[in-house]
């Protein structure tokens, strides 16, 4: 029992020193595994684009015929006829409806006589005069008459041209606002047309501080509800110079470019961006997974240093966004490098890898 109680402790103690070798043995290891150092982080990186100081002007309005008209009748009686209908392709000079003229027809009548009688009346006073049976007041008062009386039949044949509505060019009928037997007043819109030859133009209405921005000719890109997948041209052609009282905002019309319009109707609803003419390009955009981080004096984004092996972070400051880029206040360099890809796990010099 002594012997063997002797050789049990030198047993332990080795079989202690070889676990104690492998113990500093993996330490050495997971030391020289965190020694290693970390590979670059993979970034992509764009240059920034010019971009102008205000954005394109978005506005929403509806399709009309550029030269729409309200016709009517100039003087008031019963309709008697009205002739077409909404959708109704005219041709100029066609009838459209008339009214009933018995009423002007005899207001016609009764001026042609007055002015025969006065006519007769200044044939007799001048042979009158010729024979001094008449002053030459007088003569002068059956001239006046007489002129009285032929602007009375011309304002009657006047009337009576107007109870008969015509169309003033090759158009398209709109509405069709009163019916036969109809009593109208003079002036009443009975009918509503369109020029098809003017072309359309999208009627809308802007705030007074982008009114201002905008001038004749600037280009516009219009959408048609009703051809979602189809973007037309056109130009601003009209502007308001006196704003709505009720809404404040000032009207504009953009001209469509009619050779690439579709299957057109008035009353379309359609949004447009306006191009003004002050673009000047003189400002950066950047797209928006460039932008790490908003700070009180700004975003901040990190740009490629020379070389390309290592990022800087900068705070820039943002003019406005469009859908899917920022315009900064600043313009950066045109060779500058942004990173996109990779931003939001960066850190101020920090090395990087840049991918294709």
């Amino acid at each position: 029992m002594p012997r063997h109680s002797a050789a049990l402790p030198t047993s332990i103690r080795a079989a202690g020193l070889l676990g104690l070798t492998l113990a500093l043995n993996a330490c050495a290891q997971n030391d020289t595994a965190q020694a290693e150092p970390t590979p670059p982080r993979a970034v992509r990186a764009v240059q920034p684009q010019p971009a102008p100081a205000f954005p394109d002007i978005r506005v929403t309005g509806r399709l009309e015929l550029r030269d729409e008209q309200r016709l009517a009748f100039r003087v008031p009686g019963i309709v008697e006829r009205v002739a077409v209908r909404a959708g109704d392709r005219v041709k100029k000079a066609q009838v459209l409806a008339r009214l009933d003229t018995t009423e002007v027809d005899a207001v016609v009548k009764q001026a042609e006589a007055s002015a025969n009688k006065a006519l007769r009346d200044l044939e007799r006073g001048r042979r009158l005069r010729a024979e001094n049976v008449i002053t030459q007041q007088q003569l002068d008062d059956l001239e006046t008459a007489y002129e009285v009386a032929r602007a009375g039949l011309r304002s009657a044949r006047f009337n009576q041209r107007h109870a008969v509505i015509r169309a003033p060019a090759d158009g398209v009928v709109l509405r069709r606002l009163v019916e036969a037997n109809e009593t109208v007043a003079g002036g009443q819109p009975v009918l509503a047309v369109g020029n098809v030859g003017g072309g359309f133009v999208l009627a809308a209405s802007l705030p007074d501080r982008e009114a201002l921005r905008v001038g004749v000719g600037d280009h516009a890109r219009v959408q048609l509800s009703a051809y979602p997948e189809l973007t037309l041209t056109g130009t601003v052609s009209e502007i308001g110079r006196q704003a709505d009282p009720r809404t404040g905002t000032f009207d504009i019309d953009i001209a469509l470019d009619a050779e690439q319009s579709p299957q057109l109707a008035s009353g379309l609803l359609a949004r447009a961006r306006i191009r003004t003419v002050e673009r000047d390009d003189t400002h950066s955009s950047i797209p928006f997974d460039a932008l790490v981080e908003q700070r009180d004096e700004g975003a901040l984004i990190f740009r490629l240093r020379e070389g390309g092996t290592r990022v800087a972070a900068q705070t820039v400051r943002v003019r406005w966004f469009d859908d899917r880029r920022a315009v900064l206040e600043d313009p950066l360099p045109p060779d500058a490098r942004i990173v996109t890809a990779g931003a939001g796990f960066l850190r101020d010099g920090e090395a990087v890898r840049l991918l294709d």
